[in-house]
């Protein structure tokens, strides 16, 4: 498992053996000025192809199958330069010398081993931050609750109920030696536990409230911890107006590039279904969007013929016997969700935000979870947090905790919060994790 400590390191020397084999070959070899030709922009086209794969195609976090790791860390340098070879071969003319290619191949499979290898042995010498909860919230009572995929490493090491006293929160220091107290709001105001993190702090624990805790370890907010005013606030603050513009520029540019992709899907689908799935290609439902207005989503259909899909109440199960073969082919893939593409397009979605529900389902999930109206102040997407962070909900518990996921994205988004949900999504797509 490539640890985090050593991603960026990855990263530099992925980039350095490309950089430093280009120079090599300038000086050394061709005789030229490598910043005067036309291919020094190539080499940096190059090095960003090569860190997107090794970010795609990098272990996932907690993976400890070797055989899968060490393919992963083998295929992402292939890939880049099978990538390339097909823009050389379009274009007609080499973009890159051979030896840059050939020498990069060789070069980032064994600084990626190297890294592999190192991660593997030091990984055992860092410890999980220990953690212990205290308080009389959901969260801190529910050890269920820290079951996803973390964005820091950690152990819950002890959950403790707010009629703890200051004695035993110091005594359960003493023989737990924990690293993070996390305090929820009822614990916040109880004297004894504000006394208890005090001279914990001077001993050097680290003292966190229940939303900085999920915040930075788990990528999500508690819902028993928000306000509705204070997260009004936070978006206010947070989102610029250029950022807006750029990401419906960005989202237009990359709609238009993959209609290419949606114009030559669409007759292999109506051939196929002609086949297997005979019916309408495609299926519109309405969905709520941003400030509650109504849009209809486009999708390939994937339900047989039968399906009466205006009708359908139940949440989708993972083997739903309304879906086709052929339309469990179209999920598996993802390549139902293409036509999206033209709700990017009229602007009613974007590439990254809360995916956008039924209205029937709003309707019911807004009376039972707190704030989840709030989600719709943004505009809903194709992907997004939540979907790279929690797997598909198909009950309100469920639902429940994948919103949390939305509210961090809410209060957090940006360009880079929106390239590494993308980035993620291209990993989820390639292990084929998806849903």
């Amino acid at each position: 498992m490539l640890n985090r400590r050593v991603s960026f390191i990855q990263y530099l020397l992925t980039a350095a053996v490309i950089a430093v084999l280009s120079i090599i070959h300038a000086r050394y070899i061709g005789h030229y000025r490598l910043f005067n030709e036309p291919r020094f922009g190539w080499e940096i086209i190059y090095i960003a192809i090569s860190e997107m794969f090794v970010y795609i195609l990098r272990p996932r976090s907690g993976t400890n199958k070797l055989v899968q790791n060490f393919a992963y860390v083998l295929v992402a340098p292939i890939f880049s330069v099978f990538l390339l070879s097909i823009f050389q071969l379009l274009m007609g003319t080499p973009l890159l010398p051979r030896f840059v290619l050939l020498g990069s191949l060789i070069g980032d499979v064994l600084v990626l081993l190297l890294l592999w290898v190192i991660t593997l042995n030091i990984s055992k010498h860092f410890a999980f931050d220990a953690v212990v909860f205290i308080g009389k919230s959901t969260e801190t009572e529910n050890l269920n609750f820290f079951d996803s995929e973390k964005e820091k490493p950690f152990k819950v090491v002890k959950l403790l109920p707010f009629e703890t006293t200051y004695e035993d929160i110091i005594e359960i220091f003493d023989d737990l030696k924990f690293d993070i107290l996390v305090m929820d709001r009822s614990s916040q105001i109880n004297v004894d536990h504000v006394k208890a993190a005090s001279v914990l702090h001077s001993k050097g624990v680290r003292i966190r409230t229940l939303t900085m805790f999920f915040d930075e370890w788990l990528g999500k907010l508690p819902l028993s911890e928000l306000e509705q005013i204070s997260l009004l606030f936070d978006i206010t603050e947070n989102v610029s107006a250029t950022y807006i513009r750029v990401r419906r520029l960005v989202d237009f540019l990359i709609a238009m590039l993959l209609s290419i992709f949606l114009l030559i899907l669409i007759p292999i689908v109506f051939l196929i279904n002609l086949i297997a799935n005979r019916g309408p290609l495609f299926y519109t439902q309405t969905r709520v969007g941003k400030s509650n207005r109504l849009f209809k989503i486009y999708k390939f259909r994937t339900m047989s013929p039968n399906v009466n899909l205006s009708e359908i109440d139940e949440w989708t199960q993972i083997d739903d016997e309304r879906v086709s073969v052929f339309g469990r082919f179209l999920r598996v893939t993802h390549l139902d969700e293409i036509p999206q593409i033209i709700n990017i397009i009229k602007g009613d979605m974007t590439l990254v935000g809360p995916r956008p529900e039924q209205v029937k389902y709003v309707e019911g999930l807004t009376k039972k979870i707190p704030f989840y109206n709030m989600r719709h102040i943004v505009t809903p997407g194709i992907t997004g947090w939540a979907q790279v962070k929690f797997h598909y909900a198909a009950t309100v518990d469920e639902t429940f905790q994948k919103i949390q996921y939305e509210f961090y994205y809410i209060r957090h988004q940006s360009l880079i919060l929106d390239i590494k949900i993308i980035a993620r999504t291209l990993q989820i797509l390639w292990r084929g994790m998806g849903r």
